[in-house]
């Protein structure tokens, strides 16, 4: 009884401070509002995943410090540091394409989302599409993981970012949770057709991190998500 306790008490604290980043703190757009922003800022809007542009550039190389090194005399060179980089790192920069009832726009995904979303880092994702046949620009888990999943997007809108032939927005945050998702649409029925797509449900195969509620509410309702 202790244990279930102590679970629920988990689930409640991290369900509250998801439940309010998403539905309360964060302003809700559609993807056609969120291209007539003229002041930067970050918005909260749900979409689905349909591809992933930009073929084989899913992921880039990185220096320590985390800054994308550039190649440089036969060295990678990292602007930050200052330095050549020997031993450089792959992360994650994704350009998903996401669609809502308005509009579509592309979304990047970088690292920390990016090994939530297909439960590898980008190092592992390489590892194993090391024997994927030439020609396979994408590893096929990406159809498995990212098509036609629906998620709330929290976006970062900058208005540098922005041009006349297709804007570009840094994800920053993402809900997996169904039942914020569920509240999320009926806060903001306006935002949808008939046609949106259904919600799927996302859960982190237990995975310590701050949507473990979402596998804890299959035993435990916390209540508030």
């Amino acid at each position: 009884m202790q244990i279930i306790q102590k679970l629920q008490r988990i689930a409640l604290y991290q369900c509250t401070p998801l439940r309010e980043e998403f539905l309360n703190r964060t302003l809700a757009k559609t993807i056609e509002s969120l291209k007539d922003c003229t002041e930067d800022g970050e918005y909260a809007v749900y979409g689905t995943i349909k591809g992933v542009d930009g073929g084989a550039d899913w992921f880039i190389p990185t220096c320590r410090c985390g800054s994308e090194v550039i190649p440089r005399n036969g060295f990678y060179y990292c602007s930050d540091c200052k330095k050549c980089v020997v031993n450089v790192i792959p992360r994650y920069r994704i350009k998903a394409r996401v669609n809502d009832a308005s509009d579509s726009a592309t979304f990047v995904i970088f690292e920390s989302l990016g090994c939530l979303l297909l439960h590898k880092s980008c190092s592992e994702m390489l590892k194993l599409s090391e024997g994927v046949p030439v020609g396979c620009e994408q590893p096929d888990v990406f159809k498995q993981m990212l098509l036609e999943k629906s998620f709330i997007f929290k976006v970062e809108v900058k208005t540098a970012n922005n041009n006349d032939f297709e804007p570009f927005y840094n994800v920053i945050d993402i809900c997996f949770n169904d039942r914020i998702i569920a509240k999320f649409m009926e806060m903001h029925s306006s935002f949808f057709s008939p046609q949106t797509d259904k919600i799927i449900g996302y859960s982190t195969d237990g995975k310590t991190n701050r949507w473990q509620c979402i596998v804890l509410r299959k035993e435990f309702d916390c209540g508030l998500c």
